[in-house]
């Protein structure tokens, strides 16, 4: 194993407990690095920074910069009555 392939699982790692995109970011590695080896570590790496990130907070770092400047935001998550 190279040293490259601990960076990419290592960036992926983070990109996936900031953001709390899963699917996509694999997607996105595996057409960065274009081979098959490396999808089990890069998933695996993603799935644990994101339930890390759900245990200790809730919402993304965009969802933070939302609420942060005050924007306007409509989340999918809450039921309103019509």
């Amino acid at each position: 194993v190279t040293p490259g392939v601990y960076a990419i699982v290592g960036a992926a790692a983070v990109l996936g407990g900031v953001t709390r995109m899963t699917v996509c970011l694999v997607v996105i590695m595996f057409e960065i690095t274009g081979g098959l080896e490396y999808i089990l570590p890069i998933m695996t790496a993603v799935m644990v920074s994101k339930w890390v990130g759900d245990a200790l907070g809730k919402g993304s770092v965009y969802d933070k910069a939302i609420a942060l400047k005050g924007y306007p935001y409509l989340d999918n998550k809450a039921e309103f009555a019509h």
